[in-house]
Parts: C-alpha cells; sequence; structure tokens
C-alpha cells in the first residue's frame, strides 16, 4: 500500500511575520490615532477669556441692566464657553445645548429642565464672612455646615421663556467653580473642586428628607427673583456660576468677579 506524501508548510520567517501581521496592525493603530487626533482638534472647545478690565473685589454689585435681549457675548457657539458678567442676562435653552454638543456629542450643559428656554441674570454677588454676617440662620440651609466658613450669597433673577419642566422646578441651577475651569482644555474636565449651592432663599420645609428643597414652581411666561447661598470652601482668585449639571463640562457660567483668595473682612 502506498503511503501518502503530505506536504509540509513552511514556516514564517520573522521579516514575514512583521510585514504580513505586525506592521498592518501597526498601520491600522497609526491611522485610528491620527483620525481621533484630528477629530479632538476640529471638536476643541474654546475657553473663556475674562474681561481685560476686570478687577478682582470682595464684593460684586449689580452692573447696569442690559437690554431685553441678550448680547453677543452671550450667544451659544459651536466652539466654545458662553459665559456674561453680573447683570447681563444668558439665555439658556435645552435644544441650543444639544445642537452645540461638537462633533463628539460630549460637550452638553445637561440644563435641569425638559425643553425650551429660560433666561437668568445674576443680579448681585456678595461675600460674607459667614452665614450669620449674612443675615440667614444655618437653620434654613438644606443641611448643617459650618457657619463659620466665608459665605457668597447670590441675587438672581430666572424667567421661564417657554420652558417645560418634570413636575416642580429646581432652583438648584449650577455650583460656583474657578475660573480656571473655564480656560481652553479645561473646559471639559471634572478636576476643579465646585461648591454647591447651600441655601435657598424659597425654600420648602426644612426636614430629613431635603430633596424638595430647592424645588417650586416656574411655569412658562413667570419670573422669579430669589436667592442662592454657598459656603466659600475653596479660595479660587476669580469665580464662576457654572450652569448646569454636567460635572465634566464648562459650557455657561456668569463671572461673579469676586477673589475668595484674599477672603472677607468683617
Amino acid at each position: 500500500m502506498a503511503k501518502k506524501h503530505i506536504a509540509k508548510k513552511a514556516k514564517w520567517s520573522n521579516k514575514q511575520i512583521f510585514l504580513r501581521i505586525i506592521l498592518p496592525i501597526l498601520i491600522v493603530a497609526v491611522l485610528i490615532s491620527l483620525g481621533f487626533l484630528l477629530l479632538k482638534l476640529l471638536d476643541n472647545h474654546q475657553g473663556y477669556i475674562p474681561p481685560e478690565d476686570t478687577s478682582s473685589t470682595e464684593s460684586s454689585s449689580a452692573a447696569e441692566p442690559s437690554s431685553s435681549t441678550d448680547s453677543e457675548s452671550s450667544s451659544p457657539n459651536k466652539t466654545g464657553t458662553t459665559v456674561v458678567q453680573i447683570g447681563e442676562p444668558i439665555t439658556l435653552s435645552v435644544e441650543e445645548d444639544l445642537a452645540t454638543t461638537g462633533l463628539l456629542g460630549n460637550y452638553d450643559a445637561a440644563l435641569p429642565w425638559v425643553s425650551g428656554s429660560m433666561r437668568l441674570t445674576v443680579n448681585k454677588a456678595e461675600l460674607y464672612p459667614s452665614i450669620s454676617d449674612a443675615g440667614i440662620s444655618p437653620e434654613e440651609c438644606a443641611y448643617t455646615r459650618d457657619d463659620n466658613l466665608p459665605f457668597i450669597l447670590l441675587d438672581i433673577t430666572l424667567e421661564n421663556i417657554d420652558a417645560e419642566t418634570t413636575g416642580d422646578m429646581t432652583f438648584f441651577i449650577g455650583d460656583l467653580i474657578s475660573a480656571e475651569a473655564y480656560e481652553s482644555q479645561n473646559v471639559q474636565s471634572d478636576r476643579f473642586l465646585t461648591m454647591s449651592p447651600i441655601y435657598y432663599s424659597d425654600h420648602r420645609a426644612v426636614s430629613d428628607e431635603t430633596r424638595d428643597y430647592f424645588h417650586g414652581e416656574l411655569s412658562p411666561g413667570t419670573s422669579k427673583t430669589f436667592q442662592l447661598g454657598f459656603f466659600a470652601d475653596d479660595t479660587p482668585k476669580d469665580v464662576i456660576l457654572k450652569l448646569g449639571t454636567n460635572g465634566c463640562v464648562q459650557k455657561y457660567g456668569v463671572d461673579l468677579n469676586m477673589d475668595l483668595s484674599k477672603g472677607a473682612q468683617k
């Protein structure tokens, strides 16, 4: 019986392995990396540049009222942040926010209502040595804190243009953050400490359940002026009221022109 001849496959040399397997993988990896880099460059968001004549003060008061139409500087755009000054209104639109998320689709502020627009104005921002100096009892806050910390009190007007909410409106509209978080690539970073509001002037009854503390009514076509209070845990040179609930995105804000590094004097 004749034996079958089985041909042996020739082994690839190291050079053949490199040319046929490793090199194509490397080329694909490089092309993918270049593609992501190009996409990132195209999706770059320009940071906020403060006005040159802005000076740091211990307390910032309301600016001259602007016209009913927001200025060009507060118009949202596809490549950068939108930061206004005290006394200057900013219109916040869920649809505009979602339309300007960038090529990667991740540059959204996550505004705390379902649809439509609201117009917000910070009328005044004041820094006090403590919450007691602001004339507010710590018992009126959402939760207990050290009342010896410096305390920031904002006077805010919020107008519901045509926004729809899920049930009640939440007036927890954002946190305080260092202005550095709005510079260049920092606009998409969660490495900056934030100061959340602890006091809302029109709050509901304080109890062990504080989830409704910041909630209230604000139907379309109505407006409300209220105060939000913050304990100043951090000491940045300049502070911005960050608008929205996305902790990784700095997109809309109000520059309070307030230097916390100097502290508040009694």
